[in-house]
């Protein structure tokens, strides 16, 4: 459960970026939703982050160790 949610907030961050590429490649520039579509990219960045970080502090991922 923990491994999908992590796969689903990354999917939201790409989708996120994928719309501030849009608005940027757009030729009437909406600034304000890019920015909001590149700050929502960076929040859930962060929160994928930190959910790894407590997932492998509390063992619930392990990491693969060559």
């Amino acid at each position: 459960m923990f491994k999908i949610l992590l796969i689903l907030l990354i999917v939201v961050a790409i989708v996120n970026l994928a719309i501030a590429l849009r608005c940027l490649t757009d030729a009437n520039i909406d600034r304000r939703k890019m920015a909001r579509a590149f700050s929502m990219r960076i929040t859930f960045s962060l929160i994928v982050f930190f959910l790894l970080m407590i997932g492998v502090s509390l063992g619930w991922i392990t990491p693969n160790y060559v």
